[in-house]
C-alpha cells in the first residue's frame, strides 16, 4: 500500500497500519518497497510504500499486490543502513548473470520480534526477475 514516509515517526506508521490492517496482519510483519529506479540511482531517502502478507483476498482500494514470479533474493544481518550495499551486490549479480530486474524492491524483517539489538536484525530483500 502506498505510504508517504516523509515523517520518520514510527508511531505514525503503526497508527496508519492499525487503521488499514487487522492486528493479525500487523503481527505477521510489515515490510517496505521502493522502485527499482530508486535502487539503481541509490536514492534511498524516500521509499514508495509498506506491505504485509494478507490473510486472504483483499478488497482494499489502495492495495498493491506483489506480482507472482521469480525474485532475486538477498539476506542481510544488521542495521538498515547496510541496505544500499546489499542492493549493490544484488544489482551486480543480476548484471553478471544476465538477469533483467523489474518493478519494485521489497524488504521485510524476518526476526524483528525476537531480537535484543539492531545488529541481530535479519532483512530479506526481493527484486522481481523479468521473464
Amino acid at each position: 500500500m502506498p505510504y508517504d514516509f516523509l515523517d520518520d515517526d514510527i508511531s505514525q506508521v503503526f497508527a496508519y497500519l492499525k487503521d488499514k490492517w487487522s492486528i493479525e496482519q500487523i503481527r505477521m510483519g510489515a515490510g517496505s518497497f521502493i522502485s527499482l529506479d530508486k535502487v539503481i540511482n541509490k536514492s534511498f531517502e524516500r521509499y514508495d510504500g509498506i506491505y504485509t502478507y494478507t490473510l486472504g483476498k483483499t478488497a482494499v482500494s489502495d492495495t498493491l499486490v506483489r506480482p507472482n514470479g521469480k525474485y532475486l533474493c538477498g539476506y542481510q544481518k544488521g542495521t538498515w543502513d547496510k541496505a544500499p550495499a546489499m542492493y549493490e551486490k544484488m544489482i551486480a549479480y543480476a548484471r553478471q548473470n544476465n538477469l533483467l530486474l523489474t518493478g519494485y524492491a521489497y524488504e521485510i524483517g524476518l526476526n524483528e520480534f525476537a531480537i535484543s539489538s539492531p545488529e541481530e536484525y535479519v532483512t530479506k530483500f526481493m527484486i522481481k526477475i523479468d521473464g
